[in-house]
């Protein structure tokens, strides 16, 4: 069985990748979540990712944590998956998933959500 854990080396820290991201990756929209994608080169890892709840969408700092500790916890277990399919396509990327909607939504409808926009995204890249 794989490790499921989400490492330093496989977030986006850096305000250079993030400029990078927003400026030159491309935009996609799936349910939820809107998803910055920039394929990259001479990374460690197979994806780089980063979270991101606007203060527009959710007001309260601790509902935007709540929620940003679901999408990691999810994407954390999903990994392992999403990493062969990258490899299966010898690709790197750097995701930005933003958060865009009002609503605090369950961890189950949070999952669904971002395993089938990350399953649609990798569809079309």
């Amino acid at each position: 069985m794989a490790l499921l854990t989400f490492k330093k080396e496989e977030k986006l820290r850096e305000k250079n990748d993030f400029n990078q991201i927003v400026s030159r990756g491309n935009i996609l929209h799936y349910g939820l979540f809107k998803i910055y994608i920039l394929t990259s080169k001479n990374q460690l890892v197979p994806a780089k990712v980063a979270f991101s709840i606007p203060k527009r969408y959710i007001k309260l700092a601790v509902k935007r944590n709540l929620l940003k500790r679901r999408l990691s916890e999810i994407y954390r277990i999903y990994k392992n998956e999403f990493y062969k399919q990258l490899t299966n396509k010898n690709m790197q990327i750097k995701l930005l998933i933003i958060y865009a909607n009002t609503d605090v939504k369950s961890y189950n409808e949070l999952e669904k959500q971002l395993i089938k926009s990350l399953k649609k995204m990798l569809n079309k890249i």
